[in-house]
């Protein structure tokens, strides 16, 4: 019988992890923000510009994400990466493709 309740639980355990794991949520706009924000060495004013950015477009992401419209997902992305760049100086347009770049890089192989 203890055997039995300290399988069940083990069991129990690793399944809780597993979902865990597999349920990525997107950052939040205040994380994105603070993430470039960092990365980027963004002013305050490009800082709320940035955010700024991110709400006209999170209704949509998150339309195409729920729908999985890869599609729209990736115009509205297009989209939104022309206006961020659009409020960054030349070193930090350089960081910002460099980042790019490597965020597809870590996706191809993940």
């Amino acid at each position: 019988m203890k055997r039995l309740l300290i399988l069940t639980l083990f069991v129990v355990g690793i399944t809780g992890m597993a979902l865990a794991q597999g349920q990525r949520r997107p950052p939040s706009i205040d994380e994105r923000v603070e993430r470039a924000t960092e990365q980027l060495n963004l002013t305050e004013d490009q800082a709320e510009q940035w955010r700024t950015i991110n709400v006209k477009y999170e209704e949509d992401l998150k339309s195409a994400r729920e729908n999985r419209d890869r599609e729209k997902a990736k115009e509205t992305i297009q989209k939104m990466d022309t206006e961020l760049t659009a409020i960054l100086d030349d070193e930090q347009k350089v960081k910002f493709e460099e980042l790019k770049k490597e965020r597809r890089q870590r996706r191809k192989r993940g």
